[in-house]
């Protein structure tokens, strides 16, 4: 027993015996380990056969837990009582007649009544008769609807007969069937507030009629509701319809991004008492412009000086500081300008040039990065490399990356050729196709505005300036000030052409001079120099191959692996088309490949059947948003009997689009263009009409004639290469037919191009069934159950490896990676893997070394090796198995042939 606790039991039991009554008692008992127990005693008398009281018999229940949960709640109920009692606000509860049961003592504090009186007595004694039909209302729609009822104002009577402003909060009190039986809530005194509130009205009312005057804004901001009140010059300045409900987020979203955050942390501190609000921000209107604005507000607080509101007036500062920009913009762009053309003129260097130019840009927009890209000569605007940058802190570089990217050269290309730029302010939400998008992502370019470098009528590169950390609205300034740079940059870029050519001129002169004098020897040394030049077109090409064909391996592989998984209809779609166009990617490299299809001058085309209506629809799709942004309106008619026809379908696209764009560009505003094609005899006709401008006849026979342009106004008002009809000719005339234009001047012209047409042509070429059917996978998926062997992948390009790991390890293979040749030997001698996937182009060690290291190793030498290279020359593969390897497979490798083969080689190793 408890020492505490001993006397007092003592005298209990003593009791007890004494009266031969029965014993009930609580205590504690302390146990061995020195823990301590509540236990529960209770025992009756025991009487022998002659009624003689012989001592007792009863139980002992350990109450420990009880005695806690009993502890605790005492404890709750103080900390309860003491909350209750030491707030500044009424804790109350009613039954389900409004009637009080509890009233806290804020009550008589409040308002001088005793709270035993009230206890029992409806609430709305209290209440101000001209609020009491709104706050019965209140109440009663709070408990039908079983739901809280917040900040709830009226007038509560005072013991001195006053009415004192109050807000409540009520909740229903619901039993466990659901049903409500009271209510509760708290009650806080507003008075002052209110006082406060009709003080600034009148403070209000007299401010609204100086401000109307001054066409300055006033605004209020409910900081608990997050709610606006705008009067109707605010509506005004941020371009919102007078009468729209405003909340923080309709002024937040209309305040310019780079100017919200600023302007939320100056608000913050303003309601922490740290600052006050004073600050000028932009704000965008729903047209785009941008409006600049002068703000002040003041933080209201309660008595206990918790922000409540803000109140404030905005008025429009833009005129003032249009100007201020204007002036400073100008002074800062004749400074770069002149710094650029200096150093232009001080140097030929153009690596020197594009590295100040990058430089200076960067500076004076305050970008993330500035680049120069230059297109690979003969490449067809797919290809290419960035040669100079600038780079803001943290943004990754870009420079020397190649760039290959097929849907610039097919939907872009031309649009830049003709001068013009393009700006998009947020990459994500842009009308690129999916293909370009995915591009820029892999620099981690959010906004892009993107500047021709031509050299003559030829696009050289592009002058990209580039956000990477959020989008950006690209101003007008801006875009002028990059147009003048690039302007002189083309400049350089033809002034070192110039220069090179004049150097090639006096290499060439120096040469022939030799070649007189050196005679026969100098016919050895062309030999030889022949021999080294088709050595370095070998390299050249195996090069080519490997940088191609690595790339285009992840893409068709991770799109054969994205196939096998659960993707939506638009997913599946998306990747089927990422796989078409690589597929489609590939075939052109292996026509570049083979050199014997490479004819200096020939036009190539690839004729098939082309239904006639979809070539018209891709055609006009890429100029539709054009004509829209010049109010034209663009039409097609085709006649019904018109199927198909056979053509290289991609050169007549080219052909119906340049055209198109010709008639947009040279059509005024609400003009309209026609695409109508129709038969005549033997021919089929493709005709753009237009309501444009028109031709004089002096000139019409100036149109097909290359790199020249009408020499009137036209050339200066409307920009072109002078490339487009002459391009135009040369297609249709590959196909055999022709183009012819008529046109009268002022009113519109229309160009008639005729292709030789069958009755034959309208029926679509017959689809090949290939008799070859893929490699299968014959019981693969009992193989790998069965035994899953250990894969090393040994690869440098991370898109591969990622690739193949994602692939194989989806598919239960464990794998191990290395990244160069002397990894992958060192990781064979560790690991001992079943199969090696060896890439043959690596650093510090290729894989062909690699290989012959692993065949010398008796301990390793058994293991299977599958080269995966983007070698496919002549001999390429021969060198592979002399090195020692099993397999030989190209890039870009099917992932189920890849499958198949390493089963195959883990079999035959097991059977060995």
């Amino acid at each position: 027993i408890h020492p505490d606790d001993r006397e007092q039991i003592h005298q209990q039991w003593t009791q007890a015996i004494d009266q031969q009554a029965p014993y009930q008692g609580e205590g504690r008992c302390v146990k061995p380990d020195g823990t301590i127990s509540f236990y529960y005693c209770q025992a009756l008398p025991e009487i022998d056969e002659e009624g003689n009281f012989i001592g007792y018999i009863g139980t002992l229940t350990d109450i420990s837990d009880r005695k806690q949960i009993e502890t605790a709640l005492i404890e709750s109920e103080g900390k309860f009582r003491r909350l209750v009692e030491g707030g500044n606000d009424l804790i109350w509860s009613t039954d389900k007649n409004a009637a009080f049961t509890y009233l806290s003592p804020q009550f008589q504090t409040l308002f001088g009544l005793e709270v035993n009186e009230w206890i029992g007595k409806k609430f709305t004694d209290l209440v101000h008769p001209d609020d009491l039909d709104g706050l019965i209302s209140a109440y009663l729609q709070s408990v039908r609807s079983q739901q809280k009822a917040s900040n709830i104002e009226f007038r509560h009577l005072h013991q001195n007969g006053d009415y004192i402003w109050v807000s409540i909060n009520t909740t229903p009190i619901i039993d466990s069937e659901g049903i409500v039986i009271g209510g509760q809530g708290i009650l806080a005194d507003i008075s002052d507030r209110k006082q406060a509130e009709q003080q600034l009205k009148k403070t209000m009312d007299r401010l609204s009629v100086a401000l109307k005057s001054g066409a300055i804004g006033c605004w209020e901001w409910e900081l608990e509701t997050n709610s606006l009140t705008w009067d109707e010059r605010i509506y005004e300045l941020y371009a919102v319809p007078l009468g729209t409900t405003v909340l923080f987020e309709t002024w937040a979203n209309r305040v310019h991004p780079d100017d919200l955050q600023p302007a939320q942390t100056l608000l913050q501190q303003a309601i922490a008492g740290e600052t006050e609000f004073n600050m000028e921000f932009r704000a965008i209107h729903p047209d785009r412009s941008i409006h600049f604005l002068k703000s002040y507000g003041l933080v209201i607080r309660d008595l206990q000086g918790n922000a409540q509101r803000m109140i404030g007036v905005n008025f429009d500062i833009t005129a003032r500081k249009q100007a201020e920009q204007t002036i400073r913009q100008q002074i800062e762009k004749e400074t770069l300008l002149r710094q650029i053309t200096q150093k232009i003129r001080q140097s030929l260097d153009l690596q020197t040039i594009f590295k100040t130019a990058c430089e200076e840009i960067r500076q004076f927009i305050q970008t993330d990065r500035v680049a120069i890209f230059k297109f690979f000569s003969e490449s067809g605007y797919d290809d290419g490399e960035f040669v100079a940058e600038s780079l803001n802190e943290g943004v990754s570089s870009v420079v020397a990356i190649r760039v290959q990217d097929h849907c610039f050269g097919q939907n872009h290309a031309e649009f830049y050729v003709k001068g013009h730029f393009h700006a998009i302010n947020d990459v994500l939400n842009s009308n690129l196709q999916p293909c370009h998008i995915e591009i820029l992502q892999q620099f981690q370019i959010r906004a892009n505005f993107v500047m021709p470098l031509l050299r003559g009528e030829e696009l050289w590169g592009l002058l990209c300036i580039q956000n990477c950390t959020a989008p950006r609205i690209w101003e007008t300034s801006e875009m002028d000030l990059i147009q003048q740079i690039a302007g002189q940059l083309a400049i350089a870029i033809q002034q070192a052409d110039l220069f090179d050519q004049l150097q090639q001129q006096l290499r060439e002169r120096q040469r022939a001079q030799q070649q007189l004098s050196e005679g026969n020897a100098q016919l050895a040394i062309s030999n030889e120099q022949l021999a080294r030049a088709t050595r370095l077109k070998d390299e050249f090409l195996a090069n080519m191959s490997h940088e191609l064909r690595t790339p285009l391996n992840a893409i068709l592989g991770m799109s054969e692996s994205l196939q096998e998984t659960d993707l939506s209809q638009r997913q599946e779609n998306a990747v089927k088309l990422i796989e078409k166009s690589g597929r489609h990617l590939l075939d052109l490299i292996n026509d570049i490949l083979d050199l014997s299809k490479i004819e200096a001058g020939k036009l190539e085309l690839e004729f098939s059947a082309a239904p006639v209506n979809i070539l018209c629809e891709n055609s006009t799709i890429l100029v539709k948003q054009m004509a829209f942004s010049k109010n034209i309106q663009l039409y097609t008619r085709i006649d019904e009997n018109i199927r198909s026809i056979w053509v290289d379908e991609r050169r007549i696209r080219q052909v119906l689009i340049n055209l198109l764009s010709n008639a947009v560009k040279f059509t005024p505003s609400g003009g309209q263009v026609t695409l109508a094609v129709e038969l005549e005899e033997s021919e089929i006709v493709f005709s753009v009409t237009d309501t444009g401008i028109g031709i004089t006849p002096e000139n019409l026979g100036k149109l097909f004639q290359p790199f020249v342009q009408i020499d009137s106004n036209l050339s200066r008002q409307y920009a072109g290469t002078g490339l487009g009809l002459a391009l135009v000719q040369r297609i249709v005339t590959g196909h055999g037919g022709t183009v012819s234009v008529t046109s009268t001047f002022g009113e519109g012209s229309c160009f008639a191009v005729r292709l030789p047409y069958s009755s034959s042509s309208s029926v679509m070429s017959p689809i090949l069934e290939s008799s070859e059917v893929g490699p299968t996978l014959t019981n693969i998926t009992h193989s790998l159950s069965c035994s899953m062997p250990l894969i090393l992948i040994a690869d440098d390009n991370e898109g591969n490896i990622q690739t193949m790991e994602d692939y194989l390890g989806n598919k239960g293979y464990p794998i191990l990676l290395a990244y160069n040749g002397i990894e992958a030997v060192e990781m064979t001698k560790i690991h001992k893997p079943d199969v090696i996937l060896m890439d043959i182009q690596m650093p510090l060690l290729d894989g062909l070394q690699a290989t012959a290291q692993i065949r010398s190793d008796p301990a390793i030498a058994h293991i299977p090796i599958i080269a995966i290279t983007a070698l496919a020359l002549a001999g390429d593969e021969d060198r592979c198995f002399a090195a020692g390897v099993n397999e030989y497979l190209v890039k870009p490798v099917r992932f189920k042939l890849l499958i198949e083969t390493i089963q195959k080689l883990s079999q035959n190793q097991e059977a060995s």
